[in-house]
This record gives structure tokens, C-alpha cells and sequence, in this order.
């Protein structure tokens, strides 16, 4: 039983290990921006598709807790496919918590009042 334990240590001292492919903050730049929804009730784009963005974040500044967020094309845009955040709360474009997939699709948004007002970052 010792040996098989020994060998067992051995064979598992040579596997390989992976590299760890997770981009560190300091390798990408971060923009901050706010705006104001332009039509209550209608989405707007608040990021455009970018293949190169790592993250984002989108926060809503009002009280209103109807702030809807979609992936996608704008003009496919529903509050019935969209997630809602609350008022104060965040929408973060990382795919499965830790996951080092981003979401890089168009994000649109919509409030129920002209001027409701949000913030965004993403990194890229």
C-alpha cells in the first residue's frame, strides 16, 4: 500500500498545471460615465457591442425600481426580456459570478421617466 500511495504521489507531482488566463485589472482601462434616460419608456443603448470589453457595471441612480436592462440588439428590446434593477441597485456584465467570460453585447436600458438617470463603467 505504500508504494501504490508513493506512486500515486509521484504520477500527480508531474501533472502539468494550467496557467491562470484571468486578466489582472491593471492590464485594462476603465470608463466611468451617467446619462438620462431620453424617452420614459423607450430602450437606449447605453454600451455598443465591444468585443474587447472585460466588464461592466450599471447602476440605477433613482428611486424608481422599473430600470430595465436587455443584451442585444435595441430594437428587440422588452421589459419582459430584460432584467429589472431596483432602485440603488446594480446590473453587472460578467457571465456566472467569477467567471472570466464577459458579456460584450450592445446594452440597452429603459426607465419609465424622461431624465430618470443612471451610471456605467465598463472596462476594455
Amino acid at each position: 500500500m505504500r508504494k501504490l500511495s508513493l506512486l500515486l504521489a509521484l504520477s500527480l507531482a508531474t501533472v502539468p498545471a494550467l496557467a491562470d488566463t484571468t486578466i489582472a485589472p491593471g492590464q485594462r482601462t476603465t470608463v466611468m460615465g451617467s446619462g438620462t434616460i431620453a424617452t420614459g419608456g423607450t430602450f437606449q443603448s447605453v454600451m455598443a457591442t465591444d468585443l474587447d470589453r472585460t466588464g461592466c457595471t450599471i447602476q440605477n441612480t433613482t428611486t424608481s425600481d422599473k430600470m430595465y436592462v436587455y443584451l442585444g440588439a435595441t430594437a428587440s428590446a422588452t421589459t419582459s426580456n430584460s432584467f429589472q434593477v431596483p432602485a440603488g441597485g446594480f446590473f453587472y456584465c460578467g457571465a456566472g459570478g467569477n467567471s472570466a467570460i464577459a458579456i460584450t453585447d450592445n446594452v440597452a436600458i429603459t426607465m419609465p421617466t424622461t431624465s430618470d438617470t443612471f451610471v456605467f463603467s465598463f472596462q476594455h
